[in-house]
């Protein structure tokens, strides 16, 4: 799934994505960039993309900080769904 700028999109739940992908060594769920423990708070929030990007480990999304804090955590297309 390639996800846009625009696209609404809902953070996957913590148990979907341990199915998916496993856990590491740390407990952290193995997909790109890591999904921590410390952010299981988004799980089944949504939001709107507002830019994507490119890196080495894979896309990176990102949101509008008013409209869901991920302020600090660097997302990442394999932890969110579309959902329109």
């Amino acid at each position: 799934m390639e996800f846009q700028i625009g696209n609404k999109v809902k953070f996957k739940s913590w148990d979907e994505m341990v199915e998916e992908f496993g856990l590491d060594l740390h407990g952290s769920i193995n997909c790109d960039f890591r999904f921590l423990e410390d952010m299981k708070f988004l799980c089944g929030k949504s939001g709107t993309i507002v830019n994507i990007e490119d890196s080495d480990e894979g896309k990176m999304i990102y949101f509008d900080e008013e409209e869901l804090d991920t302020y600090g955590w660097i997302i990442g297309k394999d932890m969110v769904m579309l959902i329109e």
